[in-house]
């Protein structure tokens, strides 16, 4: 569940014992499904010219 890429993170005391699910949004194949089917990696090379390679990452806590 915990990504060791993932950098600069942080977590209130006792938060990780609540958290119940995380993930990261896959947003390159949710915005343009048909150009990343059709050839991811030239996809990939382009898009990070243009657009930063981090993703946003979510989480379901506890409450």
């Amino acid at each position: 569940m915990i990504n060791p890429l993932y950098d600069q993170i942080a977590f209130l005391p006792g938060l990780l014992g609540r958290l119940q699910n995380a993930g990261v949004y896959d947003m390159d194949n949710a915005l343009f499904p048909d150009l990343w089917q059709a050839n991811t990696a030239q996809f990939r090379s382009y898009m990070k010219y243009y657009i930063s390679d981090h993703r946003p990452f979510w989480m379901q806590v506890g409450v």
